[in-house]
Order: structure tokens, then C-alpha cells, then sequence
């Protein structure tokens, strides 16, 4: 865990949005300080840090929607997602599922429909509203 805290620290502390927002197209299709935020989220998590977790991914989630980029944001709130379930957080955990898929069917980003439907089915089902859902 330490050294995703050190490689994405190092990364954020090198990114500049007027250099390097432009370069989502070119690697991976979604921008680098986001990227590196929600890493840095889920490892806090893992680690045992879930307040720190929330808040870096809250950060992600807040940077995505102001770059206005649709693929950016759609993997901040599916990432935000699983911060959220690991965090047992069934309402946040549904809220940033719900709105991923939502923006992955807007735009035709199938990876990220299925990621956002499975966070999403979690949710329901650790709600206890999933009885009946399936024939």
C-alpha cells in the first residue's frame, strides 16, 4: 500500500491541469490525476484508512466533474463505488453505481455499465431489496 501512496503522491505532485488534462485521449482515455486519486483511494481503504479513503475519492469524483469528461468521470464514481462497498456503505455504494451506469449507457462505455451493475446489485442486495428481482 505504501508504494501506491508514493506513486500516485509522486504523480499528482507532477500533474498540470493545463498540460496534462489534454492527454486522457492519448493514455488510457481518462485523465491521470483522477486515476491516481482513486488508487490512492482504494489502497487507503484497504489499508485500514476508510475516512481518508472517502474523502480522496470524494476529491476524485469533485475533479472529474469539473474536467466536464464523461469517461473520467463515469470510472471515478464506479471506483468511488467500491471505496464505498469495502467502506460497507450500501446508500453511497448505490449512489455513485447508479450514476456510473447511468453515464456508461449515455455513452456507450460497456466496461463500465458492468462494473457499475455489479456495485450496484451488491447494494441491492445488502439492502435486502433483491428478493424477487430474478425469475
Amino acid at each position: 500500500m505504501a508504494a501506491t501512496d508514493s506513486h500516485a503522491t509522486q504523480g499528482l505532485a507532477l500533474y498540470d491541469r493545463e498540460r496534462h488534462s489534454a492527454l486522457a485521449i492519448t493514455y488510457g482515455g481518462h485523465d491521470t490525476r483522477v486515476c491516481a486519486q482513486y488508487f490512492m483511494a482504494n489502497a487507503a481503504v484497504l489499508a485500514g484508512r476508510p475516512e481518508t479513503a472517502k474523502r480522496t475519492s470524494d476529491e476524485a469524483i469533485a475533479y472529474a466533474r469539473d474536467l466536464e469528461h464523461p469517461f473520467t468521470l463515469a470510472l471515478a464514481l464506479v471506483f468511488g463505488s467500491l471505496v464505498h462497498q469495502w467502506r460497507r456503505d450500501v446508500l453511497s455504494t448505490r449512489e455513485r453505481a447508479v450514476e456510473a451506469a447511468s453515464l456508461a449507457r449515455e455513452h456507450s462505455f460497456p466496461l463500465v455499465l458492468g462494473w457499475a451493475s455489479i456495485m450496484e446489485g451488491w447494494a441491492i442486495a445488502e439492502a435486502g431489496e433483491g428478493h424477487g428481482v430474478l425469475p
